[in-house]
């Protein structure tokens, strides 16, 4: 399965193409929603505004700042603690005025790497499982822990990983 990340788009609707085209093995629903993600498509605050759905695009988890995906996947506190527990070795995830953009392809080259095998899908798990979350914050008024949050990223992955292994076992050699 291939992902390819074509374009996104910016706050103007104008479309900035990418060169990378990402082997990305995982499930479905993990592919498109990083393809929305990355192309700005995502129902956040701010996309919701710019469409005329919403007048406030405040974050409902921190209420703080605008729900941009940078605030919702990095910058909320709810998320910067999710990051820090999960004991990934690059910090630029956790820094703050590094893009989205540079901390998916961070996230993107760590899925690839074979350098921390136990982290290879974790984040972007956590991505999703962080989007999850937000969503039952605000759709069923259930509000989940950072560290269950991150468990069950960890629950994914493992669960991803060992139906791999499974899959691989059943290849002939």
């Amino acid at each position: 399965i291939t992902f390819t990340e074509t374009q996104t788009y910016n706050h103007h609707g104008e479309l900035r193409f990418k060169d990378t085209d990402l082997k990305l093995k995982t499930v479905s629903k993990l592919q498109y929603f990083l393809w929305k993600l990355l192309s700005g498509a995502l129902a956040t605050g701010k996309t919701l505004k710019r469409r005329h759905i919403r007048n406030q695009p405040v974050c409902k988890r921190c209420c703080q700042e605008e729900e941009t995906t940078q605030h919702l996947f990095f910058d909320c506190f709810y998320a910067q603690q999710v990051w820090r527990a999960a004991g990934f070795p690059h910090n630029t995830i956790t820094m703050p005025g590094a893009s989205v953009n540079t901390k998916m392809n961070i996230i993107l080259s760590l899925t690839f790497a074979r350098r921390h095998p136990h982290l290879s899908h974790l984040a972007i798990w956590i991505v999703w499982r962080l989007w999850k979350s937000k969503n039952q914050f605000i759709f069923q008024q259930k509000s989940i822990s950072w560290q269950t949050t991150l468990q069950l990223a960890r629950n994914d992955e493992e669960e991803w990983n060992t139906s791999t292994d499974y899959l691989h076992s059943l290849q002939p050699p």
